[in-house]
């Protein structure tokens, strides 16, 4: 329920914005920061989600939407019965991910006789996939088509395949398997907690 009534207060909030002032960084995706000050004045969150909410929104001002990802507070994580809330221990590791890449470590430097060499650890916000994952989602079949409203070997939903996947395919099913791997290996967050 909290998540119907996170979207529609985004929808609301992008409505009534104007489309100069909805520009993000890089991507040129609608203004998150109207949508979460809507939803955080809407509703009480718990102070985990509320930094989530914080650093997502400023996550996605630097990164752009695409490099953030699905906000799992508004709008859950997706798994094969469909969405549902993000347990506390995603929403913080997520959180940290964000907060590190905004707030990264000064490089570390150090000195080898007449050579310098940086070292810079910057934290990666993407899945992990594997041949394992398609096995778990689509028994291996990067083909699938169950009717579900899920497609391809990750079983991607339309959403997701739209903002990862190759346009010049309509759904996952219809890509070859290195494109669903590719799209796979691009989406910033956890899609396949289950596998």
């Amino acid at each position: 329920m909290r998540t119907r009534i996170a979207a529609a207060m985004l929808g609301l909030a992008l409505v009534g914005v104007p489309a100069t002032a909805q520009a993000k960084k890089n991507n040129g995706a609608p203004g998150y920061s109207d949508a979460v000050n809507a939803a955080l004045k809407s509703k009480d969150y718990k102070p985990y989600e509320e930094r989530y909410l914080r650093l997502y929104d400023r996550y996605s001002d630097e990164f752009g939407v695409r490099e953030a990802g699905r906000n799992v507070v508004l709008f859950g994580v997706l798994t094969k019965e469909g969405e549902q809330n993000a347990p506390k221990s995603e929403v913080t590791k997520d959180a940290d991910t964000m907060e590190s890449a905004l707030n990264p470590a000064p490089a570390a430097t150090t000195t080898e006789s007449a050579t310098t060499a940086t070292t810079t650890t910057t934290p990666t916000y993407a899945s992990g996939t594997s041949s394992g994952t398609v096995a778990c989602e689509s028994g291996g079949d990067y083909s699938a088509n169950t009717g579900n409203g899920y497609y391809g070997g990750y079983q991607f939903d339309s959403g997701t395949w739209d903002a990862y996947g190759d346009s010049q395919y309509a759904e996952a099913s219809d890509a070859p398997p290195a494109v669903q791997d590719a799209a796979a290996a691009s989406v910033p967050y956890d899609a396949w907690p289950n596998c």
